[in-house]
């Protein structure tokens, strides 16, 4: 069990979560690794995510895509690193 306030959820709505997922999502399209925002909504159903924080991904993983800005002072997440063109 991990530590925290909850076990059922991912906490994706929390402002440092969110950062971290829109960096890390934001690096995969940057180094060319890209992804699917449908493979990424199997991943979290599969992995127990609520209907809520699917949701929220799913929102979240699109912006990126669509190369929208996110706003915050968090700077968790991947960072800019060489991109090696897989």
């Amino acid at each position: 069990m991990r530590p925290g306030p909850s076990t059922t959820t991912h906490g994706l709505a929390l402002t440092v979560n969110k950062a971290y997922v829109v960096r890390t999502l934001q690096e995969l399209v940057r180094a060319g690794d890209g992804y699917t925002v449908k493979g990424l909504v199997a991943w979290a159903m599969l992995n127990g995510w609520q209907p809520a924080e699917i949701a929220l991904l799913q929102d979240t993983a699109q912006g990126v895509l669509d190369g929208r800005s996110f706003q915050s002072g968090d700077k968790s997440g991947a960072t800019k690193g060489a991109a090696t063109g897989g």
